[in-house]
């Protein structure tokens, strides 16, 4: 939802500019999508988009409380996954002995890194033949070795949810200077500029953090 809204939104004078992925700096561009998720854990939203299939009943309220917590349960151990894959991802990408001609070397090579790596910096131990790497999109699309963008957009992102969660989820003023601000200026302004613009200040990790905690 927030790749269409921003791709929708976006207006520039020059195409090049206006909804970019090259152009957009990739610790910014995923702040779109991942402050959308914010809203999936409010009732009004749910009972507004949703409902079952079948019978058309809306959510039972006593079962979201429920999802967000399973959801903050595990989230700690969805952004050390992030970080580990970004140190994997940066070493892979930049240090001249983990690069090899000979491609099952090659793999080798990348299997035992990623088992380092994870050992150190995440909970979940590396498993011999987990070569997860392989199929890992993200590599070959451009991405290269900018993948730690997802992590440092989860800062912005719960920054700048942290002004509807305060002010509304629903405040229309606030969602207007949000398309103004973050939407529709695209890669005119730097990522930086935009945060700020919406914000009304510099941009921080509390609310990143505090979510975690």
């Amino acid at each position: 939802t927030g790749h269409l809204l921003h791709s929708m939104l976006s207006n520039s004078k020059y195409s090049k500019l206006n909804w970019a992925w090259d152009s957009v700096e990739m610790d910014f561009l995923e702040v779109q999508s991942t402050v959308m998720e914010n809203w999936a854990y409010n009732q009004k939203v749910i009972d507004r988009i949703s409902s079952h299939y079948k019978t058309k009943e809306k959510l039972p309220a006593k079962y979201l409380p429920k999802i967000e917590a399973a959801m903050l349960e595990t989230l700690p151990l969805s952004e050390l996954r992030l970080v580990a894959s970004s140190i994997w991802d940066q070493k892979a990408h930049f240090d001249a002995k983990y690069m090899c001609s000979d491609l099952d070397k090659q793999v080798d090579i990348w299997e035992k890194l990623w088992k380092d790596v994870r050992d150190e910096h995440y909970v979940v131990r590396h498993e011999k033949g987990d070569r997860t790497f392989s199929s890992w999109l993200h590599l070959v699309m451009d991405y290269d070795a900018r993948y730690f963008g997802y992590a440092a957009a989860h800062v912005y992102s719960q920054d700048v949810f942290s002004e509807f969660k305060s002010k509304g989820l629903f405040n229309s003023k606030l969602g207007h200077t949000y398309k103004e601000t973050i939407l529709k200026p695209c890669a005119t302004l730097s990522g930086k500029q935009q945060l700020e613009n919406f914000l009304g200040r510099k941009t921080s990790q509390k609310a990143f953090v505090d979510r975690l905690a």
